[in-house]
C-alpha cells in the first residue's frame, strides 16, 4: 500500500523532544499533584501537549520537512513497486530473452561506473541512471509486446479467415430471392466485416512485430554503444549528447507500447465477441 497522506500532529507526537518532554511532564505533574493534593496538575499535561503539537504542527517549517519525508516515502515505494513489476516481467521471459536482458543490465552497471570515473561524475550518474534504467524497462516491455504478437499470430490462421471470408462473398454475391433469407444475409454481412477487420488486424500484428524487434535491436545497440564508448570517455558533456539519443530512443518505445496497448485492446474486445462459426439452415417457406 503507498504511504497515507502525511498527518502534520501525527507527526509532531511522534518527535523525540515532544515523548521525551511528555514523559518527564506527566512524571512530574503526576509527583506535583501527589505532594500537593491538587488533581489539577494532572490536567495541565494533555493541555501543555495540546499546546505543543497546535504549534508545532502550524509551523510552516516543520510541515515542510513532513511533506519532504512523505515525499521520499513515495518515492521509494515506487521504486519498490517498480522493481518488483520488473521482477515479474522478467520471469514471464523466456529464458533467452531474461539471459539477454541480464546482459544488458551488466552493461548498464559498467558504463554508470565508467561515468563515475569522470570529473561531476556523481551528477551525470544520477542523471543518466534513471534513462537507462528506463531504457532497460523498456526493452522488457518491448519483450512482453513480442510476446504478445507471436502468440496472437501463433493462434491465428490467415488462411482459415481468408477461406471463410472468400466463401461468405461467394455467397452474398447471388443471395435467394426468398426475403426469409434476409436476416441471413444480414448476419453474412455482418461476418463479412469481422473476418475483414481480422485480416486487417493480422497484417498489422506482422508489422507490429517486425517494428518491435528491430527497435529491441536497436536498444541493445544503443546500451551496448554507450558501454563501448564509456570505456575511453574522458569529456561529461559527450556523455550529455549520448543522453539526450537515449530520449530520442525512449520517446518512439513509448509510441510503439502505446500502439501495442491499443492493439491489445482491440484484440480482447473481438475476443469478447460471440464467434459467427456456423448459420442455421432455413428450410424453404411452403
Amino acid at each position: 500500500m503507498p504511504p497515507p497522506a502525511p498527518s502534520f500532529l501525527k507527526a509532531a507526537f511522534k518527535l523525540p523532544f515532544n515523548v521525551g518532554v511528555l514523559g518527564a511532564s506527566t512524571i512530574g505533574c503526576a509527583l506535583a499533584a501527589a505532594s500537593s493534593g491538587e488533581p489539577m496538575f494532572i490536567a495541565l499535561v494533555p493541555a501543555i501537549e495540546g499546546l505543543f503539537l497546535g504549534v508545532t504542527a502550524s509551523l510552516p517549517g516543520f510541515r515542510r520537512q513532513v511533506r519532504a519525508r512523505h515525499e521520499a516515502d513515495v518515492r521509494a515505494f515506487e521504486r519498490t513497486e517498480r522493481q518488483q513489476k520488473l521482477e515479474r516481467d522478467v520471469a514471464a521471459l523466456s529464458a533467452s530473452q531474461r539471459a539477454c536482458f541480464l546482459e544488458l543490465k551488466a552493461l548498464t552497471d559498467k558504463t554508470l561506473a565508467c561515468y563515475a570515473r569522470l570529473p561531476s561524475g556523481g551528477m551525470l550518474v544520477a542523471s543518466s541512471e534513471v534513462q537507462l534504467q528506463s531504457l532497460l524497462d523498456m526493452f522488457v516491455k518491448l519483450l512482453g509486446a513480442l510476446n504478445g504478437y507471436r502468440r496472437y499470430l501463433d493462434n491465428t490462421s490467415r488462411q482459415q479467415i481468408e477461406k471463410e471470408l472468400a466463401t461468405l462473398r461467394v455467397e452474398l454475391a447471388s443471395p435467394p430471392e426468398n426475403s426469409a433469407h434476409a436476416s441471413v444475409q444480414k448476419l453474412k454481412e455482418r461476418r463479412v466485416g469481422l473476418l475483414e477487420e481480422r485480416i486487417a488486424r493480422f497484417d498489422r500484428a506482422i508489422t507490429g512485430r517486425e517494428l518491435i524487434s528491430h527497435q529491441l535491436a536497436g536498444i541493445e545497440d544503443c546500451i551496448r554503444l554507450l558501454h563501448d564508448q564509456a570505456l575511453t570517455l574522458r569529456d561529461p558533456e559527450l556523455a550529455t549528447l549520448q543522453l539526450d539519443d537515449l530520449a530520442h530512443q525512449l520517446a518512439m518505445t513509448d509510441e510503439t507500447m502505446r500502439e501495442m496497448e491499443s492493439f491489445s485492446a482491440v484484440t480482447e474486445e473481438f475476443a469478447q465477441l460471440e464467434p459467427l462459426t456456423s448459420l442455421p439452415d432455413l428450410q424453404p417457406v411452403r
